[in-house]
């Protein structure tokens, strides 16, 4: 008999309680607005997440602008914004200019992401060997070797974008893109470029592809000699579904942080609980993330049919 396909479904577990909200006489965190700047890769779901929100608590209202990861840390550290959203922890660079600085802030992991590979939906193929996607944003390979095989057209996002620095630190081993590849600087042109492109392949965070997942092909990574942490999967290839990014199958994952300087227990203090708890650790599913603050399980589904 056919094996029958199987899923795997993220679902939340039991929620760990919001931070606390403990308010001080004159503050509050559910009223009063604020400006969040945020990594560019996650505007999509950072935006809802505000929006979201609002629609709860009326009277809070948080604006948030979206920024290259690079930027948002220096506006952080300068202190022309409180509180940040990146789509990877400080670097150690940054810890030391802060410390130096005496720079006093809080951390909370919010989310696990993971930068999706893209490709035209005129390809035929989309499960790429880490050895390829390496040449590919390396710059050696530039030709698809199956289907019509037309020029690659590699395209990347803007050198102070968090997908720049994580995809070269996991897929390149630090080293720089290829000569060709092409710098996008909006994730919203990169994703039409590459709708548009027969050729194109890219590199985009996963909230971005929320509602647009049938307009491109999302590639699955892996093959050869590639060893996830669990070595049973070895050599195996894998898309970044969230059952794979929460297991570490998927090779370019990354954590979701925010970032606070505001000692004052304000509404942006409040966003951040709201975030971090149940519902919006559900929005983050719902945009294709994995909830950082609050526990889930992973539930495997079948299309068997019941006899």
């Amino acid at each position: 008999m056919n094996n029958p396909m199987r899923h795997c479904v993220i679902l939340m577990m039991a929620g760990l309680g919001m931070i606390s909200c403990d308010q001080q006489p004159t503050v509050s965190t559910t009223r009063g607005s604020a400006r969040v700047e945020c990594d560019e890769s996650l505007f999509p779901v950072m935006k809802f997440q505000a929006e979201d929100f609002h629609n709860t608590y009326p009277e809070g209202t948080i604006s948030i602008t979206p920024a290259q990861a690079r930027e948002a840390v220096v506006d952080f550290a300068n202190d022309s914004v409180r509180v940040i959203a990146l789509g990877r922890p400080f670097n150690q660079d940054e810890l030391d200019y802060l410390k130096k600085a005496n720079i006093e802030f809080e951390g909370y992991k919010v989310a696990l992401d993971a930068i999706a590979v893209i490709m035209n939906r005129q390809q035929a193929d989309s499960t790429l060997r880490i050895g390829v996607v390496d040449s590919i944003f390396g710059g050696s390979l530039t030709r698809w070797t199956t289907g019509k095989k037309l020029p690659i057209r590699a395209y990347v996002g803007d050198v102070n974008a968090s997908t720049d620095e994580v995809f070269r630190k996991s897929m390149l081993h630090g080293g720089p893109f290829g000569p060709s590849v092409e710098r996008i600087k909006s994730s919203g042109d990169l994703l039409e470029a590459v709708k548009k492109d027969p050729g194109g392949i890219g590199l985009i965070g996963l909230a971005w592809l929320h509602g647009h997942e049938p307009e491109i092909r999302l590639c699955r990574l892996g093959g050869g000699t590639y060893q996830p942490d669990s070595t049973e999967v070895s050599g195996q290839f894998f898309s970044p579904a969230q059952a794979h990014v929460l297991r570490h199958y998927y090779p370019i994952a990354r954590d979701v942080y925010m970032y606070t300087r505001e000692p004052r227990r304000d509404v942006s203090y409040g966003f951040i609980a709201y975030v971090k708890d149940r519902k919006g650790q559900q929005n983050f599913i719902d945009y294709g993330l994995v909830p950082g603050a609050q526990p889930v399980r992973i539930v495997e589904t079948t299309s068997e049919k019941v006899q």
